[in-house]
């Protein structure tokens, strides 16, 4: 569950944002409209000038991005140096082997070698998936989505992860194509945030 309000001004530009959600959210605006700031200021990359933000109860506002739990990705977040699996091996985490291959393979992993020799859409996959094999509250996946082949059967093996595993979703995209996988859409407009669904 993500309770957040805040305000982050960047420059000339300012982000009011208030979302109340769980599971499957899409967020949606055109370029320029505040979804990569509204994303980073969840993950603490960039601190909110005012405001709060809580992930599955736990006040995250003051926190550190290594304390948060709230993993953002985006189109860079691969180790490249890595192969895919020890990728998937580098976090820390509490999950078996099995389990960590059963993810792999729901998501679509079934290729090796080094990750930085992969296509961007492969590297997303095991981004997420290392993500969701670290433990997070949350993952903010941002504008990445697109380049992900069979994206429609991704997002509903992505979706039946999370829900086993508690882990809320947001991601972000110019277009609602997505929307009958996400449970929640909203709508970023500059700097802001309403509800569409």
């Amino acid at each position: 569950m993500i309770e957040a309000s805040f305000h982050k001004k960047i420059g000339e530009f300012d982000l009011n944002a208030s979302i109340s959600g769980e599971g499957m959210i899409l967020l949606t605006g055109a370029n320029g409209s505040g979804k990569t700031t509204f994303l980073k200021s969840i993950a603490g990359y960039f601190p909110i000038d005012s405001g709060t933000i809580i992930l599955n109860s736990v006040n995250v506002t003051e926190m550190p991005v290594s304390a948060r739990k709230a993993v953002y990705i985006g189109s860079d977040s691969s180790i490249n140096s890595l192969t895919v699996h020890d990728h998937i091996a580098w976090p820390k985490s509490s999950l078996t082997l099995p389990e960590k291959e059963r993810i792999m393979i729901s998501l679509g992993i079934d290729f090796n070698g080094k990750v930085g020799n992969l296509s961007l859409g492969q590297r997303i996959r095991v981004s997420i998936a290392t993500a969701i094999i670290s433990g997070p509250r949350i993952l903010l996946i941002d504008e990445v989505l697109a380049n992900v082949s069979k994206v429609h059967e991704f997002c509903l093996a992505l979706s039946e992860i999370a829900l086993r595993s508690r882990i809320d979703v947001i991601a972000a995209m110019q277009t609602d194509d997505l929307k009958d996988v996400f449970g929640q859409v909203f709508c970023i407009s500059n700097g802001l945030l309403s509800r569409v669904k």
